[in-house]
């Protein structure tokens, strides 16, 4: 058809880079959402890409961004609840090296 067409142009091009699933996370039974805003200790090049593999290798980790302004990584996060949370903090961010900072934002909703 012209539309299977059009959409096998558009992946050929690299227009539609990939595609992805949607996950209910709440049917998983993962209930609490957090967003972690990390602070480096110290910056280079080499500590910013070191800190990004280590971070997304977490399991927990669902989004990861490296971002300008007050922040140097934006991390989102979604587990069981609170006291997942707190062991994921505990025992796998505080390991990762170079965090200077950490400040966690937790969803109440999710408008879109």
């Amino acid at each position: 058809t012209p539309i299977f067409e059009r959409i096998k142009k558009l992946e050929k091009s690299g227009i539609i880079d990939h595609y992805t699933t949607v996950i209910n996370h709440q049917k998983l039974g993962k209930n609490l959402q957090a967003f972690i805003h990390i602070n480096f200790k110290e910056h280079s090049k080499l500590l910013v890409e070191q800190l990004e593999v280590q971070l997304v290798k977490l399991p927990e980790v669902e989004e990861c961004y490296y971002v300008t302004g007050s922040s140097d990584f934006i991390v989102k996060v979604l587990v069981e609840d609170m006291v997942r949370y707190k062991e994921f903090m505990t025992n796998k961010l505080f390991e990762v090296s170079n965090i200077g900072k950490v400040e966690t934002y937790f969803s109440l909703k999710s408008c879109k």
